[in-house]
């Protein structure tokens, strides 16, 4: 079973950062208590980001992180990355569920950690109304309503 859950050493040795809203939570207030969160990574490596409050339906990100320089492609996907966990560390915290759709390459891309997560695609629901959308925070405001059904239920 030790095999099977990794320790906080073990994920930073392998190049996981633990983010300091999500090992402590004496470092911010709780802002959300559900986010849904969807990440897109273009072949350009520009990075768009959308996040929905899911109880309020406010829009909380909805951001496209891109390279200053086109062609510049390691360095600035690295700061595009950097600036987009510090966004989401103003609105997640270790008590924030985080609502992603087959959102492990989003979490390993941003290098988080996050010990509260609901992945829409391993529990197979409302697949063709999330990727019906077009944009992002579409994509995130449909998994929010997905899981407001869910709690109703």
């Amino acid at each position: 079973m030790d095999k099977l859950i990794p320790t906080p050493s073990a994920l930073q040795k392998h190049g996981y950062r633990l983010g300091p809203l999500t090992t402590t939570l004496s470092t911010a207030p709780k802002t959300t208590a559900i986010v849904a969160l969807k990440l897109h990574k273009t072949a350009s490596d520009m990075l768009s980001l959308g996040a929905i409050d899911v109880q309020t339906g406010k829009v909380l990100l909805d951001e496209i992180y891109d390279a200053e320089i086109p062609g510049t492609c390691c360095v600035d996907l690295n700061r595009c990355v950097e600036q987009a966990r510090r966004d989401i560390y103003k609105y997640v915290n270790a008590d924030t569920i985080l609502v992603v759709y087959g959102g492990q390459d989003e979490l390993k891309l941003l290098e988080i950690v996050h010990g509260r997560i609901i992945d829409l695609k391993v529990l197979g629901v409302g697949c063709v109304e999330i990727l019906g959308r077009d944009k992002l925070v579409d994509q995130a405001r449909a998994m929010g309503d997905i899981v407001n059904g869910l709690l109703q239920s």
